[in-house]
């Protein structure tokens, strides 16, 4: 009897410390204690339970805050598959995390980097079937579809620069084009190459449109 309860009350204080054991943890700490392969169990003793957590068919993401020394927050985003660590981002924010909503649909507003960076860093990249999928979806649908479609996938994948130069192909005049940017300028995860996509449209003022759409600056 004394063995069982003894026993118990070992389980009770484990259960009690370990999750307590992230408060320890520096942001730097945790940045380097978080390696590829670890299982959920072994992020959960080391962090805790996550502030926030998002998952969908391909995989699941677990979302830490902490303060840094300066009172910023950190913000750590352990991502899984097959429930073992495959990536882990960190970005510091200079004030509390606010809710906010992207919205898809604007009328060829630019979109700046603040709204880019809150939507990719909440979206898993696209994976190699997926978009071979939608290429073929695109390939297959009029004109009407293909948005639908498009901003089924922009809603929930991010795409490169590169991937969108691809299905931009897919629309034939520059005005559908546009539409379409439209819908994945918010979802694009690299900033870097967006004058390729600039330049896959036929006429200089919509250009200057596509510009504004990704608020790159471009004159003519």
């Amino acid at each position: 009897m004394k063995k069982i309860l003894s026993i118990l009350i070992l389980s009770f204080l484990l259960s009690c410390v370990l999750p307590s054991c992230s408060v320890l943890l520096a942001p730097r700490d945790v940045m380097m204690s978080v390696h590829r392969g670890q299982s959920k169990v072994e992020i959960l003793q080391m962090l805790g339970r996550p502030d926030f957590r998002r998952f969908n068919e391909v995989g699941e993401e677990w979302e830490y805050h902490r303060s840094s020394l300066d009172n910023n927050v950190v913000v750590f985003i352990v991502a899984f598959e097959h429930g073992k660590v495959v990536r882990l981002d960190n970005f510091e924010l200079e004030t509390p995390p606010q809710p906010q909503i992207v919205q898809v649909g604007r009328s060829h507003r630019g979109y700046g980097e603040d709204d880019c960076h809150l939507r990719r860093r909440f979206l898993p990249e696209i994976t190699g079937a997926d978009f071979r999928a939608l290429k073929s979806e695109l390939n297959s649908f009029h004109c009407d579809d293909k948005y639908a479609e498009l901003r089924s996938y922009a809603e929930n994948y991010s795409f490169t620069s590169a991937q969108v130069v691809v299905l931009l192909k897919y629309f034939s005049f520059d005005d559908d084009k546009l539409k379409a940017l439209e819908i994945l300028a918010p979802s694009i995860s690299n900033r870097r190459s967006v004058k390729k996509i600039i330049n896959t449209f036929s006429f200089s003022s919509s250009k200057k449109q596509a510009a504004r759409l990704l608020n790159y600056p471009l004159s003519y």
